[in-house]
């Protein structure tokens, strides 16, 4: 049973142009030190972009505005986005200078 989903997406653009302030207000602690040691302005971008459009999906799939330095968004092995909720799940996709994210919450 599903319990809430949530999509957003966001222009590469907005973020291309707040990049470092942006990453201070969205990251968590973690997410951070991988945007910290991405190597091209591209990858922060799109990074950043990323986790920023998966917690606005998040939030409004719970209705609950946790606050974006508390959400960390990992990566399994198959370099799919992972959550630490296991009944969260997420899809994130890229095209050329927008981002989407999309949430599903599953009844525990």
């Amino acid at each position: 049973m599903i319990k809430g989903i949530g999509v957003d997406i966001v222009s590469l653009n907005r973020i291309k142009n707040n990049l470092y302030p942006l990453s201070e207000k969205i990251l968590s602690n973690r997410e951070k030190e991988i945007f910290n040691n991405l190597e091209s302005e591209r990858r922060k971008i799109e990074f950043l972009g990323g986790r920023y459009a998966f917690k606005e999906a998040l939030f409004k799939a719970s209705k609950n505005p946790l606050g974006f330095e508390k959400i960390t968004l990992d990566i399994d092995e198959d370099g799919s986005p992972l959550y630490e909720d296991k009944n969260v799940l997420v899809s994130i996709s890229h095209e050329h200078d927008y981002v989407v994210a999309f949430v599903v919450i599953l009844e525990e």
